[in-house]
Protein backbone atom coordinates (compact mmCIF):
# COMPACT_ATOMS: atom_id res chain seq x y z
CA UNK A 1 0.00 0.00 0.00
CA UNK A 2 1.39 3.41 -0.98
CA UNK A 3 0.50 6.57 0.94
CA UNK A 4 0.69 10.15 -0.31
CA UNK A 5 2.04 11.54 2.95
CA UNK A 6 3.07 10.47 6.42
CA UNK A 7 -0.09 11.79 8.12
CA UNK A 8 -2.26 9.63 5.87
CA UNK A 9 -0.12 6.65 6.76
CA UNK A 10 -0.48 7.30 10.50
CA UNK A 11 -4.24 7.78 10.15
CA UNK A 12 -4.55 4.49 8.29
CA UNK A 13 -2.54 2.61 10.92
CA UNK A 14 -4.44 4.12 13.84
CA UNK A 15 -7.84 4.41 12.22
CA UNK A 16 -8.54 7.93 13.40
CA UNK A 17 -7.77 11.59 13.25
CA UNK A 18 -4.26 12.23 14.64
CA UNK A 19 -1.61 14.93 14.31
CA UNK A 20 2.07 14.43 13.61
CA UNK A 21 4.23 17.39 14.66
CA UNK A 22 7.74 18.23 15.80
CA UNK A 23 11.31 18.31 14.57
CA UNK A 24 11.49 18.72 10.77
CA UNK A 25 14.46 16.35 10.42
CA UNK A 26 12.70 13.69 12.46
CA UNK A 27 9.54 14.07 10.42
CA UNK A 28 11.57 13.75 7.22
CA UNK A 29 13.11 10.55 8.57
CA UNK A 30 9.66 9.13 9.35
CA UNK A 31 8.59 10.03 5.81
CA UNK A 32 11.62 8.14 4.54
CA UNK A 33 10.58 5.16 6.66
CA UNK A 34 7.09 5.39 5.18
CA UNK A 35 8.55 5.01 1.71
CA UNK A 36 11.29 2.47 2.46
CA UNK A 37 10.44 0.72 5.75
CA UNK A 38 6.66 0.82 6.22
CA UNK A 39 6.67 -2.08 8.68
CA UNK A 40 9.27 -0.33 10.84
CA UNK A 41 7.17 2.85 10.85
CA UNK A 42 4.15 0.84 11.96
CA UNK A 43 6.28 -0.74 14.69
CA UNK A 44 7.40 2.70 15.94
CA UNK A 45 3.84 4.02 16.01
CA UNK A 46 2.44 1.02 17.86
CA UNK A 47 5.38 1.01 20.28
CA UNK A 48 4.87 4.68 21.10
CA UNK A 49 1.21 3.96 21.84
CA UNK A 50 1.82 0.97 24.08
CA UNK A 51 5.15 1.64 25.84
CA UNK A 52 5.19 2.96 29.37
CA UNK A 53 5.48 6.72 29.01
CA UNK A 54 4.19 6.57 25.42
CA UNK A 55 7.67 7.14 23.95
CA UNK A 56 9.94 5.27 21.58
CA UNK A 57 13.33 6.27 20.26
CA UNK A 58 14.77 5.74 16.80
CA UNK A 59 18.13 6.62 15.33
CA UNK A 60 19.81 7.26 12.01
CA UNK A 61 23.21 8.74 11.10
CA UNK A 62 24.20 9.12 14.77
CA UNK A 63 21.16 11.32 15.49
CA UNK A 64 18.57 10.02 17.93
CA UNK A 65 14.92 11.03 17.92
CA UNK A 66 11.99 10.39 20.22
CA UNK A 67 8.48 9.71 18.96
CA UNK A 68 6.03 10.52 21.75
CA UNK A 69 2.32 9.77 21.64
CA UNK A 70 0.00 12.13 23.50
CA UNK A 71 -3.31 10.24 23.75
CA UNK A 72 -5.36 13.12 25.16
CA UNK A 73 -4.42 15.35 22.22
CA UNK A 74 -4.30 12.46 19.71
CA UNK A 75 -0.94 13.61 18.41
CA UNK A 76 2.55 12.27 17.87
CA UNK A 77 5.46 14.58 18.62
CA UNK A 78 8.92 14.00 17.15
CA UNK A 79 11.88 15.55 18.97
CA UNK A 80 15.65 15.20 18.99
CA UNK A 81 17.10 13.23 21.85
Amino acid sequence: MVFDNISTCVKMILGGNVKLIGDPDGLALLKKYKDEKAFYLKFLIKSAQTNFGNKVSFKENNQSYILEYKPLDKEFVVSKE
